[in-house]
């Protein structure tokens, strides 16, 4: 298949929206398609990936906060995007904001196959503004990217039967995939992994993700300062985003401080092996592919129970749930597997085996099983329309 992908958002490593579309395209690439990216970014990458490069959006006024979380929206181009789409025989589109909101009219008029993505809460949106919480604002966002995008899209997919549920309960009546983002099966247990020297004495958790409000890590560091172990404890945070200097600041009241930023890959991959215990404090995940990675790589887990997290759904049982936005409750179970090394283990074990279900490569079986089957709609459709 020849399939295009457009991304209003991609070129930057540090969300999972780029992530995702870095990953689809890549593997889709592998199994013999060929794959062509309408985005910011520009040029070609050593995967042989076509790039077309669109311009970047401005906002007056409020430009500021795109530019502080390190993401780059695309502005839509009709040139660019037709030289996209012109040959595909299958395109996806990656999120619901301007340049896929401008291309489905392109899609038709070319007659061409399309399904789409739901990436983006709302809650991920108004976190920046300071009401995550206000229920009536997120559902309205909910309505208006049903109204504006996905009421436009027959083939949807979703990477947890949470979001399915959550969408169906604000009237989006799509064709659902649930698919998986997908772990790298370079995420795997090393037997052959030791802690560095520094740490041999410590208790190593590890958190992996941005530095943002909705991911709550600040919650995770205020949980170590209450922990009874704190002294013995070892954060490592990887990753960055908008709040990393805030974070640095409070983690100065840490007795060991963390490890921030980003490792090369094999660094990182290793910190997943020789850690002891993966937190999830984040109120916000469609999927938390991020806990995946860690499971896969042999780490018992924490996750937060909040009710916009599908990650929350992860958990083996109480012992890795504590109750969102509440540190004294996180630094309990913190506490609880610290002390209880056996079944730490059994955890890992048990979370290792879990993460089995989310392997690349049945998400992309799935995901090519998607296109065809909107290639397969659309020529019936269009030869009607």
């Amino acid at each position: 298949m020849n399939i295009t992908i457009i991304a209003d958002i991609y070129g930057t490593s540090n969300n999972g929206t780029s992530v995702t579309c870095n990953n689809l395209a890549r593997r889709m690439k592998e199994r013999g398609h060929n794959v062509t990216i309408v985005s910011t970014f520009e040029g070609e990458n050593e995967s042989g990936i076509k790039y077309i490069q669109l311009p970047k959006r401005t906002f007056a006024g409020l430009g500021f906060i795109v530019e502080k979380n390190g993401v780059q929206l695309a502005k839509p181009d009709r040139e660019k995007i037709i030289e996209g789409i012109k040959d595909a025989d299958v395109v996806h589109l990656l999120v619901c904001f301007k340049t896929s909101i401008a291309t489905i009219p392109l899609l038709k008029e070319y007659k061409k196959p399309y399904t789409s993505a739901f990436h983006t809460q709302p809650e991920n949106v108004t976190s920046h503004f300071g009401c995550m919480n206000v229920k009536p604002i997120n559902k309205a966002l909910y309505k208006r990217f049903k109204k504006k995008f996905y009421d436009k899209v027959v083939f949807l997919h979703a990477p947890s039967q949470f979001l399915v549920d959550t969408l169906k309960k604000y009237g989006y009546k799509n064709k659902f995939y649930v698919i998986s983002n997908g772990v790298n099966p370079k995420f795997k247990r090393l037997h052959d992994v030791t802690k560095p020297d520094n740490m041999k004495d410590k208790f190593v958790i590890v958190n992996t993700g941005r530095y943002c409000k909705e991911k709550r890590t600040k919650l995770l560091i205020d949980a170590i300062a209450q922990s009874k172990h704190e002294k013995d404890i070892q954060l490592i945070c990887l990753g960055q985003g908008p709040d990393a200097k805030k974070l640095q600041k409070r983690a100065k009241k840490l007795t060991n401080y963390p490890v921030f930023g980003y490792l090369p890959f094999q660094d990182f991959l290793n910190s997943l092996n020789y850690g002891d215990l993966y937190v999830h404090p984040s109120n916000v995940e469609l999927e938390g592919i991020s806990c995946l990675e860690a499971m896969a790589c042999g780490l018992p887990c924490i996750f937060s129970d909040s009710e916009n997290s599908a990650s929350r759904y992860f958990a083996k049982d109480e012992r890795s749930l504590f109750k969102h936005d509440n540190a004294k409750d996180l630094a309990k179970k913190i506490d609880y597997l610290i002390e209880h090394e056996d079944e730490r283990k059994e955890l890992a074990n048990y979370y290792q085996e879990y993460s089995k279900n989310f392997e690349m490569n049945a998400a992309m079986d799935k995901m090519e099983q998607m296109f065809k089957d909107a290639i397969e709609y659309y020529k019936d459709y269009y030869a009607k329309n």
